[in-house]
Order: C-alpha cells, then structure tokens, then sequence
C-alpha cells in the first residue's frame, strides 16, 4: 500500500481539547503557573487549519508516499512560555512559574485513570516524557505547508468571556465531581453504620417497623455507595448526574412530608439541598464536552 504517516506536534486552534484545554487551564490557575518539572520542556506547536490543509495537499499529491512526518511550526517554545502566552491570551497576570515534581504528576496522572479524568492520565505523562516537539524544516519541504505556532493561533484571535470561563471550568470540573463523589460516599456509610434509633424517628411519620425502617435505610444507603463509586470511577457521567438529581429532588421531597420542620433547621439540613441541586446541574454540564 501507498502510505503517509503524520507525527503532529501539539495541535491547537480556535477552540480547545484534551492536552490544549489543560495547558489553557493551567494558564488559568490562581495566583501561580504550576508547570511540571521546571517548565523547560520544549513544545512545537500546529494550527489545526494548516495541518489539515497538509493531509489535503497530500492525499492530492505523491510526495508523501512512504514518509513519516512531523507536522509542526518553525516556533519551539518551553512548556512555561507556552502556559505563559496562554495566561497573556487570557489577559491575566504574570503568576510565579511553581514547578510539579514528575512523581506526583504521575501519582494525580494514576487516580485519573482510575476516575477518567482525561487528560491527566498516565498516557499524557508518558508523551510529556518522550517529545513534544517535530520536524517543521521536512514537514514545510514535503506538504508546502508553513504551519502556524501558538504565538501565531492566539495572535489570530482575541480570547473572549468564554475561553477565560473554560479554562478556569476545566479546573473547577473535576473538583466538582470528586466533592459530588465524597458526598454520597459519607452519606451511604452514615446510613448503613448510623445510629438506626435516629432513623426510625424521621420516618415515624411514615413506619414504626423497624424492620422497614432499616429496609428503607439500607437501600437509600447503597443507592448512595453506588453514586459515589460512579462518580469515582467515572461510569456514564451524564447519566449519572440526572439520576443524582432525581435522588436529590426525590429525598427532598420525601423529607418534606415526613418531617418539613428540617426546613428550619439552622444548620440548613434540607435547605443544602437547593445548592446541591444547582452543583449538580454545572456538573451535568461540565461532563460533556463534545
């Protein structure tokens, strides 16, 4: 067969995804840049239009039969001057450069495989340490393509409300669902192993067999658990969400016929539920990006 591989260097564009959503979130982190290792690993950067005007220009032509090519920009930039373009992009301060230790990269890189928490997952870790860089000079003399870098992509357009809300969201997101997770994860263990006399006081109303009372109990618990392990492991994420939002809704409901006095209560035991619900829904929105 007549083949062309193409080896791209980090592709950005008008938006954003995976490996290019981090670099603008972390642009975006508060106060400091944190970068991994020293921020000196070198980055080749390809405008997403020009590398697929490449693959046009060779599917139209011989030139590439039998070539493995790089596709990439004559600009090679460090990781820290990429993070900090992006951070000017977004019309932020210059933040102090905090370096990440490779290993605890690789510990948070472990938990998002577990919890699908792309794209810090080992497989991002392990092509941070091999190259992120190509070969503009065979590239350019195979395809005629004189790809754009980064300083050129964030030139071509002023970042606006929504690129400064993405970034920050992006980092927020996975906060939001591994606080959604231990929620429900106390919950259920406080229902499976609480004090069983206090539950059979709320639902007075509605049983006084104690039998039913730990039936009901025992089953809202592992409802809970098994909220929590999906939110943990990151099983049907959008599925999940409206469940949780039927559960919330559900137990509101409930609580306010057996016992609406809670809706006094100072420390706000039922009331919680009205931010919980709207957690939910940005959650339900942040796990869909495409």
């Amino acid at each position: 067969l007549d083949w062309t591989v193409l080896r791209p260097a980090v592709v950005v564009g008008e938006g954003s995804y995976g490996g290019t959503s981090m670099l603008r979130a972390i642009s975006a982190f508060p106060w400091v840049v944190p970068v991994i290792r020293d921020g000196t690993t070198e980055l080749d950067f390809i405008h997403n239009a020009d590398l697929a005007k490449s693959v046009l220009q060779l599917i139209g032509s011989r030139e590439g039969i039998g070539k493995i090519l790089e596709p990439a920009s004559a600009e090679r930039l460090t990781l820290a001057d990429a993070v900090r373009a992006y951070r000017r992009w977004l019309g932020l301060r210059n933040g102090p450069v905090i370096g990440v230790p490779l290993w605890f990269a690789k510990a948070l890189a472990r938990i998002g495989d577990v919890a699908r928490l792309d794209p810090i997952v080992t497989t991002a870790i392990t092509q941070f340490e091999t190259r992120l860089t190509g070969d503009p000079a065979g590239f350019t003399a195979t395809t005629g393509v004189a790809a754009r870098g980064l300083t050129a992509t964030l030139a071509g357009r002023p970042a606006d409300s929504q690129d400064l809300w993405h970034a920050r969201l992006y980092l927020a997101r996975p906060v939001v669902r591994l606080s959604l997770a231990v929620l429900w994860l106390v919950s259920g263990l406080l229902g499976l192993f609480g004090d069983p006399a206090q539950f059979a006081e709320l639902l007075s109303p509605l049983t006084g067999d104690q039998a039913v009372v730990t039936f009901l109990v025992t089953g809202m618990s592992l409802v809970d658990l098994g909220i929590a392990a999906a939110l943990f492991t990151g099983w049907r994420l959008r599925t999940m969400a409206n469940l949780q939002l039927l559960v919330v809704i559900g137990y509101t409901v409930a609580i306010t016929a057996v016992a609406p006095a809670l809706w006094a209560d100072p420390i706000g035991s039922v009331l919680k539920n009205i931010p919980i619900l709207a957690l939910l829904l940005v959650h339900r929105v942040l796990e869909q990006e495409r």
